[in-house]
């Protein structure tokens, strides 16, 4: 039988892998900021996407309206416990010369503050009939 001492055997020493587990661990350390920001921005995207969701279930509550209330209307409301604001105007010819005769515009913005505290704000717009 061949038999090969353990003098010629190659491989990797401890020192070589803990080198190269330092500059491994140094590259994902420069990856850290990528994961903060992409975490932040999904925290973003959820706030948008909450907030459109507001305004569509309120066009939806007014496009179903009949009869409109007295124009022009204007409406301020608090939702989920304050995190998010939402005004809501209808607004007639009467009340604004460039929106069409027999049509009403309704505005729904909502705005809200985020955990550092800046303001973020969206605003939806449709004409619908009188």
């Amino acid at each position: 039988m061949n038999h090969k001492s353990l003098d010629k055997q190659s491989g990797m020493s401890l020192l070589e892998v803990l080198i190269s587990m330092l500059i491994m661990g140094f590259g994902l350390l420069g990856l850290a900021p990528l994961m903060v920001h992409t975490v932040r921005t999904n925290e973003i995207s959820h706030d948008f996407t909450k907030a459109a969701s507001l305004a569509r279930d309120k066009m939806e509550i007014v496009e179903g309206l009949r009869p409109l209330p007295a124009l022009p209307y204007r409406e301020t409301e608090s939702l989920q416990n304050g995190t998010y604001s939402r005004q809501t105007s209808i607004l007639d010819s009467a009340s604004d010369a460039s929106i069409p005769g027999g049509a009403c515009q309704v505005d729904v913005a909502i705005s809200w503050h985020d955990e550092t505290g800046l303001t973020h704000s969206t605003r939806v717009s449709t004409l619908i009939r009188k």
